[in-house]
């Protein structure tokens, strides 16, 4: 696949990419991911798994949790916005949203399990690192980070604390729907 076939792929896994306004700031994201595409076991973004660790009770792939966290997350900052007033960064958000859980393009085996990288590397530090590098704000990078309770980094942003707490109801929504303990129980 050419590298603009893979854009145009990219695109249209993630069309939420159309919710950011800032051009530069889209293409950057779309950047990370073709990135971290070239490293990746995974031929098509779309055999990538929801996750190793729990049964997938939703059915769905990581590229159908990333797009419905995206989604999730604009609807939440608009009903804020409209009842409470309070300003999120739409773009940020988006943006984040669509990068929260990219490590998981190099952290999953298309075996089944963790790669190398995802047994000793912890979840989102690879998002991070890429994001850094493509220069994403920071507020954006933050949002990868404090995403994950792996990395111990609390949300210090409504943008990344919708994020946040929009992934741990997926979660708790997939683990409810295969029987598995609810993941935000395992954290208590």
């Amino acid at each position: 696949m050419s590298p603009d076939q893979k854009v145009e792929k990219v695109k249209r896994l993630l069309p939420e990419i159309e919710m950011i306004s800032d051009p530069s700031l889209a293409e950057k994201v779309i950047k990370v991911w073709i990135e971290a595409w070239k490293h990746s076991e995974f031929e098509n973004l779309e055999d990538i798994p929801y996750a190793v660790s729990i049964r997938s009770g939703i059915g769905y792939n990581a590229i159908g949790h990333i797009s419905t966290t995206a989604r999730c997350a604009v609807a939440i900052a608009k009903t804020l916005k409209e009842m409470h007033g309070l300003k999120v960064d739409l773009d940020y958000l988006v943006a984040g949203a669509l990068l929260h859980d990219v490590s998981k393009v190099v952290e999953f085996s298309k075996q089944g399990g963790r790669t190398p990288l995802g047994q000793k590397i912890p979840h989102g530090c690879y998002g991070i690192a890429a994001a850094l590098a493509q220069d994403l704000p920071i507020e954006v990078v933050h949002i990868i980070a404090s995403h994950t309770p792996n990395l111990k980094k609390a949300p210090q942003s409504l943008e990344a604390l919708i994020v946040h707490h929009i992934d741990m109801l997926e979660a708790d929504c997939n683990t409810l729907l295969s029987g598995d303990e609810l993941y935000s129980a395992r954290r208590v």
